[in-house]
C-alpha cells in the first residue's frame, strides 16, 4: 500500500487533470462548430490549455519509473551483498552503492512557450465576426 499524497502533490494532480479536461473539452466541442476553422482553433486552445497537465502526468511517470528502478537496484544490491558478506569483501567494496533517482526536469520554460505559440495560433485561425446593422 502506498502512502497518501502530500495535500500540494493531491493539488498539482487535480490541476493537471483540470487541464487535460479542458483541452479534451475544448477539442470535442471544436469538432461540433459549423465552419472548417473551429476544430482548428479548437486543437490550438485544447493544446494550450491541456498540455500543461499532460506534461505534468508525464514527468510525474517518469520520476514513479525511476524511483522503482532505483528500489530494484537496492534490493539487488542488498540481495547480492548478502549472498557474498563476509567471503568477499573486495567484491563487495567493488559493487558501489546504486545512485538515487534525482526529479526529472520539467523544462517549464519551454511549456509555457509551446502553450503560448498555441494560444496565437488558435487567435490567428479564429473567423473574423460579421457586423450586421
Amino acid at each position: 500500500m502506498q502512502p497518501s499524497p502530500r495535500p500540494a502533490q493531491r493539488l498539482r494532480s487535480v490541476l493537471a487533470t483540470i487541464s487535460v479536461g479542458c483541452g479534451v473539452l475544448f477539442f470535442l466541442v471544436s469538432l461540433t462548430m459549423g465552419t472548417w476553422r473551429d476544430p482548428i482553433v479548437g486543437f490550438f486552445f485544447a493544446v494550450g490549455f491541456g498540455l500543461p497537465g499532460a506534461w505534468w502526468f508525464w514527468k510525474e511517470k517518469v520520476d514513479r519509473d525511476n524511483a522503482a528502478r532505483y528500489a530494484e537496484a537496492v534490493r539487488q544490491h542488498s540481495y547480492f551483498e548478502g549472498l557474498l558478506g563476509s567471503t568477499d569483501p573486495g567484491i563487495v567494496a567493488g559493487m558501489g552503492e546504486p545512485t538515487p533517482p534525482q526529479p526529472s526536469p520539467r523544462r517549464w520554460g519551454m511549456i509555457i512557450i509551446a502553450c503560448l505559440a498555441a494560444f496565437i495560433m488558435a487567435t490567428w485561425f479564429i473567423p473574423p465576426v460579421e457586423v450586421t446593422p
